[in-house]
């Protein structure tokens, strides 16, 4: 292929003459985590499966040491995919009810979305879901309020207790996201959703 303003020149030409030439795929749900977590995984490991498997773009979820709830602390982990990842690389950024402020400076700096859960802190992870956790029904709607603002989508991971594991099936129209609600909080969810005009992805 010749070098062109879009793409360089190719280092090496494969005949995909009667092959099925297939798009790569995107896996929207992805923690790699780092720099958190640098024991366990890299952009350059993570990235390198993530090819080897034919995804070429990944959703990094806010999980991190800190997670990315302002542009901040999202600065570095960019800085980390420029350096290491062989695929491309989006992010969701962390909206929680203690940095509600920064949620639309972080939509500015380039996240996809957003992602809260709807609980503390796991005890010994305060670092990790710093700015990531929405801990009351007032904490929600007033993130909710905010996300509205920047027209971004955002998941919303509910509690799972004995009683709840199991997910919704469906959820109708614009609304939540079956994959990150659990059934007892289906209708107050559906019911901020319409209050705030916010909304989420199925796919996230």
């Amino acid at each position: 292929m010749e070098a062109t303003d879009v793409f360089p020149a190719a280092d090496r030409m494969i005949d995909a003459g009667g092959l099925t030439l297939l798009p790569g795929g995107v896996d929207p749900h992805v923690h790699i985590r780092y720099p958190g977590g640098a024991h366990r995984e890299t952009f350059v490991t993570g990235t390198a499966a993530t090819a080897a498997g034919g995804v070429t773009t990944i959703i990094e979820h806010p999980i991190s040491t800190p997670p990315q709830y302002s542009p901040e602390t999202l600065a570095p982990r960019v800085a980390a995919v420029g350096e290491q990842a062989i695929v491309d690389v989006a992010f969701l950024g962390a909206a929680g009810g203690k940095h509600i402020e920064e949620i639309g400076r972080v939509a500015e700096a380039g996240v996809w979305g957003y992602k809260t859960f709807l609980h503390a802190a796991p005890e010994g992870r305060e670092k990790e879901f710093a700015g990531l956790t929405s801990e009351t029904n007032y904490e929600l709607l007033k993130v909710m309020e905010e996300v509205k603002k920047t027209g971004l989508p955002m998941r919303r991971t509910g509690k799972t207790t004995t009683s709840s594991r199991e997910r919704s099936p469906s959820c109708a129209g614009r609304g939540a996201s079956p994959r990150s609600i659990t059934l007892p909080h289906v209708q107050p969810s559906l019911k901020r959703w319409r209050w705030t005009g916010s909304f989420a992805s199925p796919r996230l």
